[in-house]
């Protein structure tokens, strides 16, 4: 169970890391039956160390909140001994072990102490729809707040706007309208989602800072069109309030590469992680490529510039492991 969710503190602590400046240090305690603290006081300077310590990061049964709280005030405390710069002490827990009410109550009772010098917020990586209780009276009796985190981007906004007081929302309700020409536009396909299930779904989204999100279709152009594709408009609502802003552009057919492997490397990596979507969902019309093979040879074809970024590394791999299975042929749930 923690297994997905351990990945993806390690990734939002290490990209904390490359966030924090050169006066910040950084403590870790992991709690199981007995809480460790793992580091203490570490820097930019170490950050070979951090990723060695984030990498050898293990889940493991037992959750003992309050051993991992008491290690960490007694570190915070010792943080203050060393320097000025103000302490923050944040808990990163699934709320998966149900505390006693009285050991909650008398948990309660110590972070409230300890909340005379020190804040305390959480971070809830649950899965459940419903906020955990426990976890918000925890964080009440510390003075600080419950930030729900699914992702490893949440999980490193909620740590960003914890230390720096700041929020990380930078757009509110963000909306992407496409509106394709229908003389030039024979068909067009939303990659990633059902129809169906987009009719249901929100909307409107809310960006934060680092954020990006990609809208990715596949086009049937009419041979004797014209230029004009489509008009794409992305609007949203400042977060300091003020009138819904508007970027509004046209796209037209002299943009699109003639052929997939003179895209931009963007596009590549986009088209190929959608054809390994669809392969592995065996949505019937997946059609360009056969296999997995396929994909993975068009992988290797790709510029040194796309090739050597982690996550394309990362998403090879994968593909090497898929490489022997054959997609099942079927179509894909409704």
């Amino acid at each position: 169970r923690w297994g997905g969710r351990l990945d993806m503190v390690r990734k939002a602590l290490g990209r904390l890391v490359e966030q924090i400046g050169p006066q910040d240090r950084l403590w870790l305690v992991k709690f199981s039956e007995q809480a460790e603290v793992l580091l203490g006081g570490a820097g930019t300077a170490d950050r070979e160390a951090i990723g060695a310590v984030l990498a050898g990061l293990k889940p493991e049964d037992s959750t003992n909140i309050a051993a991992g709280l008491q290690a960490a005030f007694r570190e915070a405390e010792k943080a203050t001994e060393l320097s000025s710069v103000p302490t923050r002490v944040v808990l990163l827990t699934d709320g998966a072990a149900a505390l006693d009410p009285d050991v909650a109550l008398a948990l309660m009772h110590a972070v409230g102490q300890y909340c005379r010098q020190f804040r305390l917020d959480v971070i809830d990586l649950g899965q459940s729809p419903r906020p955990d209780q426990q976890l918000a009276a925890l964080a009440r009796s510390g003075g600080g707040s419950v930030y729900r985190a699914t992702s490893a981007g949440q999980v490193n906004w909620a740590l960003l706007e914890i230390l720096t007081g700041q929020s990380q929302r930078i757009a509110a309700d963000v909306r992407l309208e496409v509106t394709f020409d229908p003389g030039n536009v024979v068909q067009y396909r939303l990659l990633g989602h059902e129809a169906v299930v987009l009719l249901d779904s929100p909307t409107e989204c809310d960006f934060f800072a680092g954020q990006s999100a990609t809208a990715l279709y596949e086009l049937r152009l009419s041979p004797a069109g014209g230029q004009r594709v489509a008009v794409v408009e992305l609007s949203w609502q400042p977060c300091e309030g003020g009138e819904r802003q508007r970027i509004r552009r046209v796209l037209n057919r002299r943009e699109f590469a003639p052929k997939l492997q003179q895209a931009a490397p963007s596009l590549k990596a986009a088209a190929m992680a959608a054809q390994t979507a669809e392969l592995l969902r065996r949505v019937p019309i997946a059609r360009t490529s056969n296999s997995f093979a396929d994909v993975l040879a068009l992988a290797e074809q790709v510029e040194s510039e796309l090739r050597n970024r982690p996550d394309f590394v990362e998403f090879m791999a994968v593909l090497r492991q898929l490489e022997g299975r054959k997609p099942q042929r079927g179509g894909a749930s409704r």
